[in-house]
């Protein structure tokens, strides 16, 4: 029933944020459609009216709004407007600005300079277990769209920066997962943007005795594992 109570609220926080979003994006496409069917319907006016004056429609008594737009005898012709600048330059900023934030997203993070296509040392250690359990409380670390944790316990070590692809096998590149969200990342590189959020995340319940360790850099360790070791709380 606790299980099922916090995937419950782990839904509700998802849909929050996806309404957020789509809220967003969707006021920001509204003005930019918004300004621009003014402009249209301001230059359509001006056209009209530059129509009905000019002297060659002077006697001309017909209220037609679509008169001096190109209708004529052979068919109807697309109204010659000229676009407002202001507006289109709004609109290019706008989708620029969202295609900047979606490619900065799906940014892999940096390959580290291990000096080694792959650690010798693949697995962890049982004292690197003690250590990342005593820093995560035993929760698993993966967040939800990079905002809300997986509420499941962790059970396996992983490399964030994958082992195969150059990851030390270092307390600085390791991470709690639960066995689904281990599975599902697989040796795929996480993102710079997914590893700020866990970054940051961490801050919240990462101990200070083992802050070292908190940033997620993919790099071999420099400090020595006794040293570290004597740095745990009660020994």
């Amino acid at each position: 029933m606790k299980r099922f109570f916090h995937s419950l609220v782990a839904a509700w926080r998802m849909s929050r944020r996806v309404r957020w979003t789509v809220n967003t994006l969707g006021g920001l496409l509204g003005v930019n459609l918004t300004a621009v069917g003014i402009g249209f319907i301001r230059q359509l006016r001006a056209k009209v009216a530059g129509s009905e004056d000019a002297p060659e429609y002077a006697g001309d008594v017909t209220l037609n709004p679509l008169h001096g737009l190109g209708l004529d005898a052979s068919g109807f012709h697309w109204p010659q407007w000229t676009v407002d600048m202001t507006i289109l330059a709004v609109t290019g900023f706008t989708l620029l600005a969202v295609l900047a934030v979606v490619l900065l997203a799906r940014m892999p993070m940096r390959k580290p300079d291990n000096g080694f296509d792959r650690d010798p040392r693949r697995y962890f250690t049982d004292a690197d277990r003690e250590h990342i359990i005593a820093c995560t409380s035993g929760q698993c670390e993966h967040r939800m769209l990079g905002l809300f944790r997986c509420h499941r316990p962790g059970g396996q070590m992983d490399h964030h920066y994958p082992w195969s692809h150059g990851g030390a096998t270092s307390r600085r590149n390791l991470v709690w997962l639960c066995a689904t969200h281990n599975r599902r990342k697989s040796d795929r590189i996480p993102t710079r943007l997914y590893t700020r959020l866990l970054e940051h995340a961490r801050e919240d319940y990462w101990p200070v005795w083992a802050r070292d360790t908190m940033i997620l850099d993919g790099l071999a360790d420099t400090l020595d594992t006794e040293e570290d070791e004597e740095d745990w709380p009660g020994e």
